[in-house]
C-alpha cells in the first residue's frame, strides 16, 4: 500500500528542516510546484520577509536547502489537472502542519506558509 501524500510531505519536510535547518531570520516559507514529465515536483524555500498583499516575497529565496526538491509521481496524485494537483498538495500540507513533527517546527511558527506553482498565485496554508 502506498504511503499517503500527507506522510510523504511530512517526511520530506522534517528531513529538510532537521538536516538543513533554516536560519533564525527566515519568517515565511513557500512550497513551490512545477510540472515534470513524471508528475509534479515540490521544493521548499524561505524568505526573511512576508507581504500578504504581494507574492513577490517568495522570490527572495533566502533559505534554499540543497536536495530540496521532492517528486510527486503521477501515480501518487492521480490528477487530471494542475489545479487538482495544487488542491491535493495544499490539503496534504495543511494536514501535515497540524501533526507532529511539523506542528512543532519552524514551519508551524512562521508568519506564513504558502504553496503554488512557479508562475501562478500562492495559496496560504498557514
Amino acid at each position: 500500500m502506498a504511503m499517503p501524500l500527507q506522510d510523504k510531505i511530512t517526511n520530506w519536510l522534517a528531513a529538510l528542516l532537521t538536516g538543513q535547518p533554516p536560519p533564525s531570520n527566515i519568517v515565511a516559507f513557500n512550497i513551490g510546484l512545477y510540472e515534470t514529465p513524471d508528475g509534479y515536483c515540490a521544493y521548499l524555500s524561505g524568505a526573511t520577509k512576508f507581504d500578504a498583499s504581494s507574492d513577490d516575497w517568495a522570490l527572495e529565496d533566502a533559505y534554499s536547502p540543497s536536495y530540496r526538491e521532492f517528486l510527486l509521481p503521477n501515480n501518487q496524485l492521480q490528477v487530471s489537472s494542475w489545479q487538482e494537483a495544487l488542491s491535493q498538495v495544499h490539503a496534504a500540507l495543511k494536514a501535515a502542519l497540524s501533526h507532529s513533527p511539523l506542528s512543532n517546527s519552524v514551519l508551524a511558527h512562521a508568519h506564513a506558509v504558502t504553496v503554488g506553482f512557479d508562475d501562478g498565485d500562492l495559496e496560504r496554508v498557514a
